[in-house]
């Protein structure tokens, strides 16, 4: 049997990562040792001209300078560049400490400023508590005083200005039953300065019926009694005036009723909902849901001749005829805001006086 025989081949090794960088380490090293060889064996000659003046005497003894700069070793020379980058890192090392100084100060200013804000407005804050302390104590013991409760006091014994008013004012008023009060030497009379609703003009004009709400009293909010004329040496009002708006200036009002268990609310949202057919329900908004909304009033039930129903919906708006469009009274107040019983007075005549007594038009 003959032995298949193969020629030999040459294998080359495997080349490590690490074999070449040694390698080409190497190759740089001897090509640096080499060039400063063949620098340190030029000799520079310097020329000088035969023409030239001889130097001064001063500079006779003293040796030439040589214009040949001397080698540089490769580990002076690393040492030189380690040297000026630790130099740039201490520079750049204090400039850092510097910011970082001048940002500790501006924090520092920003928080005494803002210490500063927060005493001033607690101070600001004391002083309004201190104010408002002082009034309800003045308040409290003005309570005890003779006549306490009463507007004006006994000012209504000595009213002034008793028929000073227009045609147009003194229509607005008209007698009552009611009897001389203790607190004054005259009687009340009725102020009505609203339409005259459900009346003739009112039906002409094509107004959806007005229905009557109740008060604060559980009957029919009614009209207001008011004496005639207004207190002897009663100071004017220190701005505005009754004139721009045609009020009646010369009228005074004084009444004595407990409200503590009534619900103004309550009162306000069952008023305008039986006045609901005067007011037209405006343009849907979906963030806006009025007292009297639009459910079971969006649409209506409508009997067809064949005896089926067909839903019809509900075009009711601002601007179908005889609808009236509704007005908000809005209070600005705050947060913690303490309502005195003055306070409390005015918003229960606002309530009473313009919303339910118009039949929820404001």
């Amino acid at each position: 049997m003959v032995k298949q025989t193969f020629p030999r081949s040459f294998v080359i090794p495997r080349v490590r990562p690490r074999t070449l960088l040694l390698l080409a380490f190497a190759g740089i090293v001897i090509h640096f040792c080499f060039k400063l060889r063949n620098e340190s064996s030029v000799q520079l000659v310097s020329w000088h001209d035969v023409t030239h003046e001889p130097p001064p005497e001063g500079l006779v003894d003293q040796p030439p300078v040589s214009s040949i700069e001397q080698p540089i070793s490769p580990a002076e020379a690393l040492q030189q560049e380690a040297e000026a980058l630790k130099k740039e890192e201490e520079a750049l090392k204090k400039e850092e400490e510097a910011l970082k100084h001048e940002a500790e100060a501006v924090k520092q200013t920003e928080k005494k400023q803002k210490q500063e804000e927060e005493a001033r407005k607690h101070k600001e804050e004391e002083h309004e508590q201190k104010l408002r302390d002082q009034f309800a104590r003045e308040y409290d013991a003005a309570k005890k005083l003779p006549g306490s409760g009463a507007i004006y006091g006994n000012t209504l014994k000595s009213l002034v200005d008793i028929d000073n008013r227009t045609d147009l004012h003194a229509a607005r008023l008209r007698e009552s039953s009611e009897e001389e009060q203790p607190y004054s030497n005259h009687r009340p009379v009725h102020f009505n300065p609203y339409p005259d609703y459900n009346g003739e003009d009112w039906k002409k004009e094509k107004h959806r019926p007005y229905v009557p709400c109740i008060g604060a009293t559980g009957e029919l909010v009614e009209d207001l009694l008011v004496f005639k004329g207004r207190p002897a040496k009663f100071p004017k009002p220190s701005f505005g005036s009754f004139d721009i708006f045609n009020m009646d200036g010369n009228l005074c009002y004084e009444r004595e009723i407990i409200w503590d268990s009534v619900d103004w609310g309550s009162l306000q949202e069952n008023c305008v909902k039986q006045n609901a057919a005067r007011f037209g329900t405006g343009k849907p908004n979906a963030f806006v849901d009025t007292v009297y909304g639009t459910s079971g009033t969006a649409q209506r039930r409508e009997v067809r001749a064949d005896g089926g129903v067909m839903e019809v919906p509900n075009k009711l708006s601002t601007t179908s005829a005889g609808t009236e469009s509704r007005t908000a009274v809005l209070l600005r107040t705050f947060t913690g805001k303490r309502y005195m019983e003055n306070d409390k007075q005015a918003i229960r005549s606002l309530i009473s006086e313009l919303s339910l007594r118009s039949g929820g038009e404001y």
